[in-house]
This record gives C-alpha cells, structure tokens and sequence, in this order.
C-alpha cells in the first residue's frame, strides 16, 4: 500500500512534513554562526535572462531568482530539514488566512522589507501594491496582456483579481478553490518583482536586482569567468545572512568543475549522479554529502501532436514493458535507483506494489506490438541537445537498445540546444526525454501532474489531450480537504497506468557534495539555492 508520504507536496493548506528521503546524513551545523567570508559554487554558463515569465530558462536564472527576490511564504531548510518536507514558513508574509472555500487567500506583510537603496528603488517598502503588480504582471492583465503567455502561469491559474485594503495587506481571489495555492505561494518561481525595472526596461530579461538576502554585483562579476553576489544590508533577515559573498563560478565541463572542488577552489558540487559522485568523494574522502531520491522520475514523452504508432496505446504499453528498470539502475545508479511509477513522487510506494503495477515483460510486449499492427517494428527519431552530458546520452542508448528488443529502432539525433527545446515545446519529436531532478514539481504534486498533463499546460510538450485526466487534475485543484485530495490523486495514477501517457523509467539517486568547512547546508527541493543562509569556516 501507498506510504505516508502520500502527503508530502500535497499539503495545498496544510504545513506537512514526511519521513527521511536520503539515506546518509551529513554532519551537524556549528551551533555557532560565523558572519563573513565567501562561498564558491559553479555555474555551467552564463545567465542569459532574468525574466521567469519566458520559456528556456536555466536553473543559475531560477537560482538568481531565490538570491534576489522573495516570495509571499516559503519552506523552512537546513540541516535539520529533509529533502522532501514541507513546513510553510513566513517570508514576505508574516501571517496569512485562507477562506473556507479556498478561493481566497489574505496575507499580511511585514513592514521592514526594502527594495535596495539605489536608484530606481531608493529604499522604498515592499507592499501591497508590488504584490497587485506582480500578480497582474504574471497573469498578463491590463497593460500586459500582449505579452506571451507567463511558462509558470499555471502556478496562479484562475486567479482573479489582488484587492490592496492597505499598505501592507494582500487579498489574493481565485475564480474557484485553488488548493495548491499556498505552497505555490512559497515557490521561488512566484517571487514578487520590482515593477522598476520593467517600467525602465520594458523586460526583466537583464537586470535582478531585489529585496533578498544578496543582489548581483556586475562590477565584480565577468562573464564567462564568475558572478559575484554581495551580501544585501537592508534584507529584513541580515542578522541570519552570514557570507558577505556568493560566488558563482563558471565551468562548463563536468570534469573542470570536479577538479576545482578537489583542489578547494569550489566549496559545494550539487545534484551529482552516482558515477560522478563517487569519483568526487574518492579524491575527497573528508568532504561531507547528502543523498537525495530526484522526486521526479526518469521520464520517456511520446508526441502526440504527431501521427504515428505512439498514438496507440498498445504502443505505449508496449515500450513500457520493454524498459529494463533494474538494467538502468544498475548501469546508471550503481543499483541504487527505484522503480517509478507515472505520477507519482519518489518513494511514495513500495517496492513491492511498485513492481506490481509496473510490470516488465519482453514477450507481452511483443504480442501488444503484434497486435496493434506493428509485429514488424518502426523507427522513432529522438532529438537531443549536442550539449549533452555523457551520462544521459548513456541513459538515452540504454533506452534505445531496450526498445530494440521489440522491434522499436529509436534514432538519436544531436541538435543545437535552442533547436531541440524549440522543437520540444512545439511537440515536434517522436521520443524526447525529462531526466530526474525535481523537474516540473514545484512546491507542490500539482505542478508535475496539472503542469505537464493538462491538456492547456505549457509543459505538456507531448500535447496530451485526455478529457478524463484534464477533469481529475481540475478537481484535485479544488479539493481543499486533504485526504480528499489524496484520493483523486490515486485514481490520476491509476489513468496514467492504463495510458502510459508519460513512461517512466526510474528515480535516480543524487548527492550533493561540500567540504567541511560549510555549515549550516542541506539541499531542499523547493529552495534555490540551499546554500543561502550557510557560513564557512575555513
């Protein structure tokens, strides 16, 4: 049967917490913070955007977001919090209230947030008013509605309209109950923005510059080399910011970014898959790691917006079977890797019901193969960015030699990275691929579920179009009881079992990987970036 952490992201208003997701610890922080110094981490590239709102973004722009803005709430993190618990914290928000019917949501402000001291903000209050701008900013309201459609829009979906009583008080309406709401109100892609640059720029695309715990320095940054982030002295909480600076250092290969951790010129290597992680910790037998399950699984799309053999269900179920699951984990997490079912966080079921709602079976594959038409087999090209990392092209020719076995010749194709997603997002592919991380999940279970299944969501690159599935993400929306909540997420599961929409494949083990001399660090799924409130002693 389902675990309990079954409620873990679906909190929607409720705080809730889970059980452990790693499953080694890292050291305790030093009970004693010590202020100053600076922190070194890596970047692979250059920040290219600083506007959420637009499709393409990289995490360093996501990560920029959480240096630099805030949000109405947030997660607690930290040594003593786990990698999936959620426990809704205030940030902008001192207090907040949700209406019986979940349709409306109150915030209370603090009074001590300001924007930074130089032109254009000059130090002015965050209020009531960036909140109303932000909201009609992303929903594309008024004079914004020519713009594109906001990429994360599905996070504030039917809202309605932002009343401003006063200064420093929000009421947030939403056409109908809107559950998810407040964890998406902690979520670092809803921060609230300074309507100062738009009004200067037109765009956020260039500049970031906020109300969080640390802003860009451009003067000390350079690009192609490292960007500078300096501390910001007026942060409501700077008494809890302890690094005068975070340094973000560019380093293109894997292999460059490994040699700078062993050599201490990087203080903290995030997000290493199993190969990776255990060549860093073999030249560094003293640095301290955190395991972590990616709640999102190993995931292969079909197109629908083509015609083609993935249109058939049989199809679908077919490869489904075809997929050697332990062969993954084994090649590709040292064994460590779970099983994944559609839907569905790592973790949140047995093993035992997970290989028996997951079934693996060449020879019933075949017969589905035969019996939809293709007992002869088919090609499917699979396009892919050039940019690739070695372990995923060895994922991607995993899948590719599994699905041989029942006659299915998958075609993998390099292409340029903004060709490839631009292809993605127009649905323009037969096989494409999302590779663990917390991928769409966001605060909250609806994000992977409503935010890539829906038929209207931005992230369903595939194009899926299922009537019954849309009406029960719709409902799981609207569902403020809990439990209630949890059924409809069941009977989702269920559907994506039956229609292999999405064919997921495992749920990939990941560490991140520090040197002592860091305390106070432990990743979280919902903070970008984790390290914030940490301190060194070197």
């Amino acid at each position: 049967m389902r675990k309990a952490t079954i409620l873990v992201l679906i909190a929607g208003l409720f705080a809730l917490a889970c059980g452990p997701a790693a499953q080694q610890q890292p050291q305790a922080a030093s009970n004693q913070p010590k202020p100053g110094g600076f922190l070194n981490v890596t970047i692979e590239t250059d920040p290219f955007d600083w506007d959420i709102t637009y499709v393409g973004k990289s995490d360093p722009n996501k990560t920029g977001i959480g240096l630099s803005y805030l949000s109405l709430l947030k997660f607690k993190s930290g040594p003593e919090v786990e990698y999936v618990e959620n426990v809704l914290q205030p940030e902008l928000a001192e207090r907040w209230t949700v209406s019986p019917d979940a349709k409306t949501f109150t915030f209370n402000l603090r009074k001590d947030v300001k924007y930074p001291a130089a032109p254009p903000f000059n130090g002015r209050d965050l209020t009531s008013a960036d909140v109303k701008w932000t909201m009609d900013y992303r929903m594309r309201f008024g004079e914004f509605k020519s713009l594109p459609v906001d990429q994360a829009g599905f996070l504030l979906e039917g809202l309605e309209r932002v009343d401003t009583p006063d200064p420093y008080t929000a009421v947030i309406h939403f056409k109908t109950p809107f559950a998810p709401f407040l964890n998406y109100a902690a979520s670092r892609w809803n921060p609230i923005l300074p309507k100062e640059i738009y009004e200067q720029d037109g765009h956020f695309k260039d500049k970031i510059a906020g109300p969080g715990p640390y802003n860009l320095d451009t003067n000390a940054s350079q690009n192609g080399t490292r960007l500078v982030w300096k501390k910001n002295p007026t942060h409501y909480n700077a008494g809890n910011i302890y690094l005068d600076e975070i340094r973000w250092i560019v380093l293109p290969s894997e292999s460059s970014a490994f040699a700078a951790f062993q050599t201490k010129q990087l203080d903290i290597v995030e997000a290493l898959v199993y190969h990776p992680y255990t060549d860093v910790t073999k030249g560094s037998p003293q640095a301290e790691s955190y395991k972590y399950y990616a709640t999102n699984a190993q995931q292969i799309h079909l197109s629908q917006a083509k015609k083609g053999p993935q249109n058939d269900v049989r199809v679908r179920r077919a490869l489904a079977m075809s997929f050697d699951r332990d062969e993954l984990s084994r090649i590709l997490a040292g064994g460590q890797a779970l099983w994944a079912i559609p839907g569905a966080q790592a973790n949140e079921y047995s093993e035992a019901e997970t290989k028996r709602l997951v079934k693996q079976d060449v020879e019933a594959a075949k017969r589905l193969m035969a019996e939809a038409g293709y007992a002869s087999g088919f090609e499917l090209e699979w396009p892919y960015p050039s940019t690739e990392s070695q372990g995923n092209i060895t994922m991607y020719q995993l899948i590719q030699a599994q699905a041989r076995r029942i006659g299915v010749n998958i075609v993998l194709k390099p292409m340029d990275l903004a060709e490839q997603r631009a292809k993605r997002r127009r649905g323009d592919f037969d096989v494409d691929a999302s590779i663990g991380g917390t991928g769409q999940l966001n605060s909250d279970v609806d994000s992977m579920l409503f935010g890539k299944y829906h038929s209207t969501a931005s992230g369903n690159n595939p194009k899926i179009k299922d009537p019954e599935l849309d009406k029960l993400l719709e409902a799981q929306r609207q569902e403020s009881n809990e439990g209630k909540r949890a059924e409809i997420f069941k009977k989702i599961t269920v559907l994506l079992l039956d229609q292999w929409w999405s064919l997921d494949t495992i749920y990939i083990p990941r560490w991140d990987v520090w040197h002592p001399h860091v305390k106070n660090f432990r990743p979280h799924y919902t903070d970008s970036p984790s390290y914030r409130f940490a301190w060194v002693e070197r």
